[in-house]
């Protein structure tokens, strides 16, 4: 078997034993994918993460995160959403959030940082938080899913930095005040949440 971008997009989404075949197979992933965009790497980055494939995840992640800072940054959040999703490479995932978050769609820097907050541990690098103050700094113009979704990283013990939940709540019920902003669902959704 020849490993080619397409027969890896097809493993990519098929739950193989990579604890077991990754050694010998994951040199052959990484000359296959060091070539390729990171726009071509983010569907692969998904399928591992539906597949459970921790090992071709941390090997695609590696590469993507060399990868972001010459994409477009809302491919580069594709990615990063991605492998926080899936926990892999999260220390740089952190960081080159914090690099681009200011340059990428906000809604998707936002929902980076609330993946990437959720599956976090109790410690929380200066990378993290960072891009927590400048999202915060912005959070009036996130839709009500994106803020519910924010409420929800940051409402778990010690996950975000102190006075985030209190600033979207307030964000939240300054939002459902101005008329048409928030929907009856969207304000639920939001207090189920953070209740």
């Amino acid at each position: 078997l020849v490993l080619d971008f397409a027969v890896l997009s097809v493993l990519a989404k098929v739950p193989l034993a990579w604890e077991k075949c990754g050694p010998s197979v994951l040199p052959k992933v990484q000359q296959v994918i060091a070539k390729r965009s990171l726009a071509e790497l983010v569907p692969l980055l998904s399928a591992s993460v539906k597949c459970k494939s921790t090992q071709l995840g941390e090997c695609l992640a590696t590469s993507a995160l060399m990868k972001t800072f010459g994409a477009e940054p809302s491919v580069a959040m594709e990615a990063l959403n991605a492998m926080a999703a899936g926990g892999y490479g999260l220390e740089g995932a952190a960081m080159t959030l914090r690099m681009l978050h200011s340059r990428a769609p906000l809604e998707q820097a936002a929902r980076v940082l609330a993946q990437l907050t959720e599956n976090w541990g109790s410690h929380k690098p200066g990378d993290l938080v960072a891009s927590w103050e400048g999202i915060l700094a912005k959070v009036e113009e996130l839709p009500a899913t994106c803020i519910a979704h924010l409420a929800a990283a940051s409402a778990q013990p010690s996950e975000a930095p102190a006075g985030a939940l209190e600033r979207l709540s307030t964000v939240a019920k300054n939002c459902m005040s101005e008329s048409g902003n928030w929907n009856t669902e969207d304000a639920s959704e939001f207090f189920l949440t953070v209740s």
